[in-house]
């Protein structure tokens, strides 16, 4: 399992490893008794990073393949399958708060060297800016909200914080 989250009495759930067909989404209403909710869309090895519920919808950034191209996979609670756009952001940690998707990833994931922030209030269309911390040296692992404020976490006791998902304060 990579992440997962909860949404309109659903909880959801990603994994699989990087070029490997073991991809999955699964979805439970209960957190007992799971099944698939990937509909097929796992073509050209995608690999399912952070997921997030917001705004009546599910939001999944993947890793596609070889070419590590990116792509956001977003799909309403009532819809029955999910919908592929491409997005030149990988999400590496994502969450929603105060009306927003707030992610934290890399605009170019094969060559970034400094984390970027993204934030969307639908999962489709996104703005970024770049954070100016190394990737090389500041992996950040998650994000999370709550009491109006956005915090990042990372390795060896990298934190930051922000109050709009976009702009933010590393210590």
């Amino acid at each position: 399992m990579r992440d997962g989250s909860y949404g309109n009495g659903r909880y959801v759930v990603i994994g699989g490893a990087y070029q490997h067909n073991d991809c999955f989404i699964q979805s439970s209403v209960n957190g007992i008794g799971w099944g698939d909710w990937s509909s097929g869309i796992f073509v050209n090895d995608a690999t399912p990073l952070s997921v997030a519920h917001g705004s009546n919808r599910f939001v999944v950034f993947c890793n596609q393949g070889e070419d590590e191209t990116c792509s956001v996979l977003v799909r309403g609670d009532d819809a029955a399958s999910w919908t592929r756009y491409s997005t030149p952001f990988l999400a590496e940690t994502l969450c929603f708060g105060n009306g927003r998707f707030v992610a934290i990833g890399r605009e170019d994931w094969a060559t970034a060297e400094e984390y970027s922030a993204a934030i969307s209030t639908n999962g489709v269309d996104w703005t970024i800016q770049t954070l100016g911390i190394s990737v090389a040296n500041d992996y950040i692992s998650a994000i999370a909200y709550g009491d109006g404020r956005f915090v990042a976490v990372g390795l060896d006791n990298r934190r930051g914080y922000s109050d709009d998902g976009l702009n933010w304060t590393f210590l």
